[in-house]
């Protein structure tokens, strides 16, 4: 079912939830409150904000594709992470929620990500080869991205 999912999904399940829906459509039965021009105005907003979310987790979903091991699952758990976001996101229905917290979406859904408690996972994933007690540097896996 579109856009109904129960908060912290796990990261498998998240790549087949997303390529079940066909990634993401706009909420369009979630109206928003506020004056008739800050709706106008935050519904622009709000559908640069679905655009925003679908190209962030078609990348994620490619990235996961051509992965395997570890970084596969990061991948997916970082997808699992977004779709989280764009829920909690989507389910805002005042205007001045898009008006005044995206605006500018540079960055914004990757800095949602990388700020959610679940993403030190992943960074710990990629630091952890690179402290490794074995001395020798062929012991340490490159897991540059």
């Amino acid at each position: 079912m579109r856009g109904n999912m129960e908060p912290s999904t796990s990261a498998p399940q998240a790549t087949e939830i997303w390529e079940n829906e066909g990634g993401f459509s706009p909420m369009a039965e979630l109206p928003l409150i506020g004056t008739v021009n800050q709706i106008e105005w935050a519904e622009r907003i709000r559908c640069n904000v679905f655009i925003e979310f679908d190209r962030v987790a078609k990348a994620l979903v490619l990235t996961a594709e051509k992965r395997t091991g570890q970084r596969q699952r990061n991948a997916q758990l970082a997808l699992a992470i977004l779709l989280d976001k764009r829920n909690d996101v989507m389910a805002k229905d005042r205007a001045g929620y898009f008006i005044l917290g995206w605006q500018e979406l540079e960055g914004k859904v990757y800095q949602m990500i990388t700020e959610d408690p679940r993403y030190a996972v992943i960074r710990a994933s990629r630091l952890a080869p690179w402290f490794s007690m074995d001395p020798k540097p062929e012991a340490r896996q490159d897991d540059t991205e």
